[in-house]
């Protein structure tokens, strides 16, 4: 019986809240979203609303969109169900586009629901009797790499997984890849030349912030196409095996 894509996604979002909802998946979250929403703000002050940290928060949909997708191909229980589930190209192009759709929507609303209690603390921590927010342009940029970003993850994870013999090595490797994201965000602009730091600067302004985050998330929307393809690609071969 031919199932919907929509049904798809239905069905992937509900075993992924499952997974979410479970005790220790509950407490990962719940701690890395605390420090990432009160701990953050409070540490920062004023400091927070500067246009740059806007994006290190659009890039925080990472830390939920691998273990998702990792778990959803990688793991034992998902290739047994792959593998019991016959179907043409047509057939497997849905299964990947709704576990795809479904670890990038995750991870994007998480980060979202992170950013805007990192508001909310920042504002209820120097209440002066009105909110204080970066430019709406910031805010909707943030929002638009951040879902560019979810998408591009969940595409590139896809591929490792399918890759590898467990959801587990997947982990480990968007793990390593997150800790090399972290150092280059941390250390890379101490890194670099005085003239480039400057330049980095004004090109992180609150005026030309929303370009910049505009254009790379059609970079990374581009970069999606390559690792689809190859996800596809390997998706069916195991299939048909």
């Amino acid at each position: 019986m031919s199932t919907s894509l929509g049904t798809r996604i239905w069905m992937e979002w509900m075993d992924l809240l499952r997974g979410a909802a479970s005790p220790a998946g509950a407490a990962l979250y719940l701690v890395f979203g605390g420090l990432l929403a009160v701990a953050v703000p409070w540490r920062l002050g004023f400091g927070f609303l500067q246009a740059r940290i806007f994006l290190i928060y659009a890039c925080m949909s990472l830390f939920f969109v691998a273990p998702a997708i990792a778990e959803s191909l990688a793991s034992d229980a998902a290739r047994s169900v792959l593998a019991n589930r016959r179907g043409g190209t047509g057939h497997d192009r849905d299964i990947l586009a709704a576990k795809i759709t479904v670890a990038a929507l995750f991870g994007w609303v998480c980060s979202l629901v992170i950013l805007l209690a990192a508001l909310g603390t920042f504002n209820a921590l120097n209440w002066a009797g009105r909110l204080l927010l970066p430019p709406y342009t910031v805010l909707a940029g943030t929002a638009l790499l951040s879902l560019a970003f979810a998408v591009f993850v969940a595409s590139a994870g896809a591929w490792v997984a399918l890759r590898v013999d467990s959801a587990a090595i997947a982990k480990q490797i968007v793990r390593t890849g997150i800790l090399v994201l972290l150092l280059l965000v941390v250390l890379g602009e101490r890194l670099l030349p005085a003239a480039w730091r400057l330049g980095l600067e004004a090109g992180l302004s609150a005026a030309r912030l929303p370009v910049l985050m505009v254009l790379l998330s059609a970079l990374l929307v581009a970069g999606c196409v390559p690792f689809w393809r190859a996800a596809l690609a390997r998706l069916q071969r195991l299939r048909s095996a």
